[in-house]
């Protein structure tokens, strides 16, 4: 298992095999928004991209903001389905922690991911019911505490 920092943002969009991944990671994905998703985020000094190669083949991708070189918030998180309860994102999040010596992750997620988070050890917060995106949670990790 590889994992890497993409630096040119436009690569998320323009290598299919990426932009296919992140957009699993979005609602109503759409070339124009994972562009606009690179430039908007990864594009800027606190945004941060890396990806997840198994025998070159991409298995995940992860994408944050870094807030005062403490917190991330994450963005995106994928892992291809076929890959899946692996814990190639647990991975993922394990390099991260690691390579951007943070403090405090956070995530806001939907009920097909939270049982990941909760996995993991984030603190989970369920928020007030959203008509457009559904059931939406808060999740909270404290590095310290690992």
């Amino acid at each position: 298992m590889e994992i890497t920092r993409i630096n040119d943002y436009n690569e998320i969009y323009l290598n299919t095999e990426i932009s296919n991944l992140i957009g699993t990671s979005m609602f109503n994905p759409t070339y124009g928004k994972i562009q606009n998703v690179a430039q908007s985020i990864y594009a800027k000094t606190q945004g941060r991209f890396y990806v997840c190669r198994i025998s070159d083949l991409l298995v995940g991708i992860i994408g944050f903001s870094k807030i005062d070189n403490d917190k991330l918030v994450i963005r995106h998180l994928a892992v291809l389905s076929t890959y899946q309860r692996q814990k190639i994102a647990s991975k993922i999040l394990d390099y991260v922690i690691e390579s951007e010596a943070i403090e405090t992750i956070e995530a806001e997620t939907d009920d097909d991911a939270v049982s990941f988070y909760k996995g993991y050890g984030f603190n989970v917060k369920k928020l007030p019911y959203d008509e457009a995106k559904g059931q939406r949670y808060q999740c909270v990790y404290s590095v310290k505490n690992r």
